[in-house]
């Protein structure tokens, strides 16, 4: 089975992912990486033919999980995730930045990465626009989805502006996600827009190839009865 495609999902584990402002399905309010875990996991169950990397940011960007076909192993360490294991900022150019070096190695035929994020970049290396404009020009499609209650106020205050930008500029949806359920229903858009597309790989000889064994058999024997003739000749010549 050759994938086709590569689906890189980014999550923000900076400080503000910490914020509780996501009700869950019960209503009760959970933290916001949280409620990204527990969607993603699902998410990713639907992804059986696709080839899915995880990448982590805060105050740099890090490769969690390399694109992979073990989808068991990537939800696994999806859960292992914590906030504040990257730093406290968040650095969403970052990144985007180095989901282009990712996907520089890929042969996939399509190339999809959702950022997650509250929005708020901090200080990235290269502007997240920026990143994205050079991941556009790779033929990377860019979904964003934000994270929590557009209502919080402070640091933790969702940033929108960031991640329509990296959607517009990438040719792919933004979407806000308030609640788990709302959330989840994001990724069933996603998940509708970027169908299952892999191939099975199989070869068939364009020739039959039965004469090559055949004609080694033949030549084998004539061999046989060349060998033959000389031991018979050698042993009346012996005789003589």
């Amino acid at each position: 089975i050759q994938p086709g495609r590569d689906l890189l999902l980014a999550v923000d584990i900076s400080q503000s992912m910490d914020e509780t402002d996501f009700p869950g399905e019960s209503g009760k309010r959970m933290q916001r990486l949280a409620a990204v875990k527990q969607v993603l996991d699902q998410f990713i169950a639907t992804r059986t033919g696709d080839r899915i990397g995880l990448v982590v940011f805060g105050d740099g960007a890090f490769v969690h999980v390399p694109f992979t076909l073990d989808h068991e192993l990537l939800r696994q360490m999806l859960a292992e995730l914590q906030v504040g294991m990257a730093g406290a900022r968040t650095k969403i150019g970052d990144a985007i930045g180095l989901a282009i070096k990712m996907f520089a190695a890929s042969d996939a035929r399509h190339k999809v990465m959702i950022v997650l994020s509250d929005g708020n970049d901090t200080g990235s290396k290269i502007p997240p626009e920026t990143a994205a404009t050079i991941a556009d020009q790779r033929g990377v499609t860019m979904h964003a989805v934000a994270i929590g209650d557009p209502a919080t106020r402070g640091n933790e205050k969702v940033q929108l502006a960031t991640l329509q930008d990296i959607a517009r500029i990438g040719h792919g949806s933004f979407a806000l996600g308030t609640d788990q359920r709302q959330l989840a229903a994001i990724y069933q858009r996603l998940d509708a827009l970027e169908k299952q597309d892999f191939q099975t790989l199989s070869y068939r000889a364009r020739h039959p190839l039965f004469q090559w064994p055949l004609g080694l058999a033949v030549a084998l024997m004539g061999i046989l009865q060349l060998l033959l003739m000389l031991s018979a000749t050698w042993r009346r010549m012996r005789h003589e």
